[in-house]
């Protein structure tokens, strides 16, 4: 169920931003403004570890700049990111927004795999992966 909240994976916290099958923009729009409105409310501290999963998520431009603007301003906050089940064009346009945003953004098929990975961020493990 899609929905922006604060997860525990394996005793780390994860900003985890679900757009799991969501096809409508207003739906998309209002989402991506709570997002922004719950990182703003967090210390100023690059700390944040964010999982973003778009599977089977529906977009369009309206929607494609809104995310790339939260990008950006979500910058300042967070220490990983990692993008959940994106298509094959999901990955080419995850790819166009890190440049874009100068962020970058490990994709992953597998929402846990995604997850896995951040922690270790937090840990201070960085593990090789793919980025976007």
């Amino acid at each position: 169920m899609a929905g922006i909240q604060f997860i525990e994976h394996e005793g780390r916290r994860v900003l985890l931003l679900d757009f799991t099958e969501v096809s409508d923009t207003a739906e998309s729009l209002r989402l991506i403004a709570r997002a922004r409105a719950l990182v703003a409310a967090q210390p100023r501290r690059k700390e944040l570890l964010v999982a973003l999963d778009v599977k089977r998520m529906t977009t369009n431009d309206e929607v494609l700049h809104a995310f790339r603007e939260l990008a950006a301003h979500n910058a300042p906050w967070v220490l990983a990111s990692a993008i959940c089940n994106p298509s094959r064009l999901g990955k080419v346009i995850t790819r166009a927004h890190g440049v874009m945003t100068g962020r970058t953004f490990m994709i992953f098929d597998d929402r846990v795999k995604a997850l896995d990975w951040l922690v270790a961020q937090d840990a201070g493990v960085f593990h090789k992966a793919q980025p976007a």
